[in-house]
């Protein structure tokens, strides 16, 4: 995905209690998470180094945003957004 809804207000409201390190850290989780169009890989130390961080800290990012469903991480709003954006591919397609 090349594109997505980025919406300030509800993201400062989720990260606020976040440094700008650890902020940087989560919305490369979630470009991640875009781009590839799904949930993260139970892989800690791959994500860690992806996103220039440290396993620890990757860690409580992925326990604060994210929910583990068996081997993969899920993001509740990236997945509404990427339904979203499938759902009007589709009608447009049709």
């Amino acid at each position: 995905m090349q594109f997505y809804q980025h919406h300030i207000g509800d993201f400062k409201k989720d990260t606020s209690f976040l440094d700008h390190k650890a902020r940087s850290q989560y919305l490369e989780l979630m470009w991640l998470y875009y781009d590839q169009e799904q949930p993260l890989p139970d892989n800690v130390p791959l994500l860690a180094m992806k996103v220039q961080a440290t396993e620890e800290e990757i860690s409580l990012l992925l326990t604060l945003f994210f929910t583990k469903v068996e081997d993969k991480w899920h993001h509740t709003r990236i997945n509404e957004e990427l339904e979203s954006v499938y759902r009007k591919s589709e009608s447009a397609r049709k």
